[in-house]
């Protein structure tokens, strides 16, 4: 049996988790926390002292790490419609980079506007623990989110550049889809890696992603959400069009 493992509100899990489903590929699904879940997922990809991460595909004795790898490797093993057109190493390999530049800008964004936010924190509490224990478990996150913000956290100069690495991507995205529905003719994983780049602009509403609401707050960033509202509602369109 294939497993999965992934962050319930991690764009670039969703970004696998949506070429998963397109090709309905059949799979365990897991939830991932980092330092939590490390040590179980080290075990499960016999990587103990190699960095691990979500999303994460094994398939028997292959491991992928990469929302791009799943996404190819989906391709191969699953049914419908290619979302690759020109092959695997195609166009829409740019069109990834793209939106990978502008996840990484969107996630240093991110971290400055939740670090301390004690409510959006308790929400990103994994949904299997108890209620009765999700108080106690918001440390667990807060330190997770330390650890992760030791690597990602914002200066002003970081800010600075992140913003304009967001703008210039999705500047690119507004001239690709003023041609047409399709950033590339047809859909494809451009198409939804360049929607996954809006997460942290305003991210896609229920029930494609169910978030509390001081953690949909968190991920909102109301002047870009502005300047890019015809974006957001091509991104909702394609999801209602091609979400399973």
């Amino acid at each position: 049996m294939r497993v999965f493992y992934s962050i319930q509100v991690s764009p670039w899990s969703e970004l696998a988790r949506w070429a998963l489903d397109h090709h309905r590929v059949e799979c365990r699904r897991a939830e991932y926390l980092p330092l939590v879940a490390e040590v179980q997922l080290r075990l499960a990809t016999s990587k103990m002292f190699a960095r691990v991460s979500a999303p994460t595909l094994i398939d028997g004795k292959t491991v992928l790490a990469d929302s791009l790898d799943i996404a190819r490797h989906a391709e191969l093993v699953g049914h419908g419609a290619s979302l690759f057109p020109g092959g695997p190493n195609g166009d829409v390999v740019p069109w990834n980079d793209r939106a990978m530049r502008a996840l990484n800008a969107g996630r240093t964004l991110h971290f400055a506007r939740i670090e301390g936010d004690q409510d959006a924190l308790r929400e990103l509490v994994p949904h299997f623990v108890p209620e009765a224990l999700r108080d106690l478990s918001v440390p667990v996150v807060e330190q997770t989110f330390a650890f992760l913000g030791r690597k990602y956290r914002a200066t002003a100069a970081s800010t600075a550049q992140a913003q304009a690495a967001l703008v210039e991507e999705l500047e690119a995205l507004e001239a690709a889809v003023a041609r047409g529905p399709h950033v590339l003719g047809e859909f494809s994983y451009a198409d939804i890696a360049m929607a996954g780049a809006l997460h942290y602009v305003a991210p896609v509403g229920a029930p494609f992603l169910e978030l509390g609401p001081a953690t949909r707050q968190s991920l909102h960033d109301a002047a870009l959400a502005e300047r890019f509202a015809k974006l957001l509602s091509w991104r909702d369109g394609l999801y209602e069009r091609h979400r399973r």
